[in-house]
């Protein structure tokens, strides 16, 4: 059985270098320099850590087939698994497969967007999406990361999927206790209530 523990983000720095939002809480077990993951590509079918280290607050991981940022750039989304039998890791884990991935993270076992609080996708699917006024928006559908920025997909109640960046200026509050997103989308993001 996989088991998910990363998924591969932006690029950091030029010696190939990647952020990897952590989908484990042993990270320095499952990214031990050495340790072979399987990928979610067609092409590169494993890769080999070849350093893992915390950067600032970002989990950060080289692997010896990608030796620059060129080759960094192309891994981004890349869901990186371990191969199990024990049906125990895979009950506990936020990710047996590819449902439920965390997205966002911490410190150490979260990665951060620059400034954001962390998130897991699964605190953010199933949230109710609302703007300002409190009129609801949609439902998060899910968390997708981007190069650029992590996008937030709201689906709306006529089943409209709808990419929002998830930054401060456009969703200023998750509240988790009370399952709500609130947004301040620009004009023409939504359409009219």
């Amino acid at each position: 059985m996989k088991l998910t523990v990363g998924v591969i983000g932006r690029a950091s720095g030029v010696r190939g270098e990647v952020r990897v939002a952590l989908h484990t809480d042993d990270p320095r077990a499952r990214f031990a320099p050495g340790t072979v993951l399987l990928t979610s590509r067609k092409t590169s079918a494993t890769l080999t850590v070849n350093r893992a280290r915390m950067s600032g607050k970002h989990f950060v991981v080289s692997f010896r087939e990608i030796p620059d940022r060129n080759g960094a750039e192309t891994l981004s989304g890349t869901k990186l698994y371990i191969e199990t039998d024990d049906p125990a890791l895979c009950t506990n884990s936020t990710d047996s497969t590819d449902s439920g991935a965390a997205s966002i993270e911490t410190a150490t076992n979260r990665e951060q967007s620059e400034g954001d609080e962390g998130f897991y996708r699964h605190e953010l699917v199933g949230l109710r999406a609302v703007d300002l006024a409190g009129k609801t928006l949609g439902t998060v559908s899910d968390l997708l990361l981007a190069p650029a920025q992590d996008l937030l997909e709201v689906t709306t109640a006529d089943g409209e999927k709808i990419l929002v960046p998830f930054v401060y200026e456009i969703v200023p509050d998750v509240d988790l206790d009370r399952q709500l997103v609130t947004m301040d989308p620009p004009g023409g993001l939504f359409p009219p209530h």
